[in-house]
């Protein structure tokens, strides 16, 4: 691997680490990091300081801050390897615990129980997968007023509108959706905010 950038909120720029500075894995690579770059997306930028950087099956962790203000949905993730070799990913970030502790941290149970969070929502809807309708059972949250976004799996919104004092929602999906895995994300007047993962196939 050449490079890896993560996408920043346009704007923002992660408190740490500084730019120009050089970043340690714990892997024990060290990384250029331009913070922020501006190619081939507006990021924060991990470039490995030797020649030959993590290859043939190896992993790395980077790290980096985001100001408070800053709340992503999804993080676009772009890594450079060898001459002209791309590859791209989008995280999807709902319901990331802010904070200092890092997934590694996590005892086992924990772990488990982390990687199916979105599953274990109070929120309920269905049907899923659905051909273009869903209801959404909003009654934990019946007096307040809620945001419904969906998102594809490139994070893109698909769907965004309000509702107010209802127990269940009748939830429509553009006809021009292609079939595919989305994210439909609630949030309330309070700040709480709940996401379930659904498949449209028609």
């Amino acid at each position: 691997m050449i490079y890896t950038a993560f996408q920043l909120p346009n704007g923002v720029v992660a408190d740490a680490p500084g730019n120009n500075a050089t970043y340690t894995s714990p892997g024990g690579h060290s990384y250029d990091v331009r913070n922020p770059n501006f190619s081939p997306l507006y990021s924060v930028r991990f470039k490995e300081q030797g020649s030959n950087g993590i290859a043939n099956g190896q992993m790395d962790i980077f790290e980096y801050t985001l100001p408070a203000q800053a709340n992503p949905n999804y993080i676009h993730v772009v890594s450079r390897t060898g001459s002209s070799g791309y590859h791209e990913a989008y995280l999807n970030v709902f319901n990331c615990t802010v904070g200092t502790q890092t997934f590694g941290d996590l005892r086992g149970e924990d772990r488990q129980n982390a990687s199916i969070s979105l599953e274990n929502n109070e929120l309920h809807v269905f049907p899923n997968p659905t051909s273009g309708i869903m209801f959404a059972d909003l009654s934990p949250w019946a007096d307040e007023q809620v945001q419904i976004r969906a998102f594809n799996a490139q994070g893109q919104v698909v769907l965004n509108y309000t509702v107010k004092g209802l127990e269940m929602e009748q939830i429509e999906f553009p006809e021009n959706l292609t079939n595919g895995l989305y994210f439909l994300e609630f949030s309330s007047a309070n700040g709480e905010k709940q996401v379930k993962r659904m498949v449209l196939k028609r």
